[in-house]
């Protein structure tokens, strides 16, 4: 339980960092929000807002902490959370990116 609350911390220090970080190209009718389900261990952040002729919705990244591993479900960033939760001291054998091929990702949770 203590290394779950410890990746919970790190997860939210490097999501937050990214909800202040607003890029030069952002409409300022979007906004970044960040979505936390502490029971089920789910951390979101998107973009939403109205354009001119829609209304924009997507997910920047979402990382969901499981069986005590950190499972990156979807990232559209870079530096992607990967290599910013390595930064922070989380080892990369617990952070496995579940959007890479099957095979890849069979041999990701094989070695750990």
């Amino acid at each position: 339980m203590e290394k779950v609350t410890h990746y919970r911390k790190i997860i939210l220090e490097a999501m937050q960092e990214l909800v202040g970080r607003r890029p030069v190209n952002m409409p300022p009718t979007i906004e970044r929000h960040l979505i936390v389900d502490k029971e089920q261990n789910h951390f979101i952040l998107i973009n939403a807002g109205r354009l001119p002729n829609f209304f924009k919705y997507e997910v920047i990244a979402h990382v969901q902490i499981k069986n005590g591993k950190i499972f990156i479900l979807e990232e559209t960033i870079d530096p992607g959370m990967f290599m910013r939760l390595e930064d922070r001291g989380i080892p990369e054998k617990d952070i496995l990116p579940v959007y890479l091929p099957d095979f890849e990702l069979e041999e990701e949770l094989a070695l750990a």
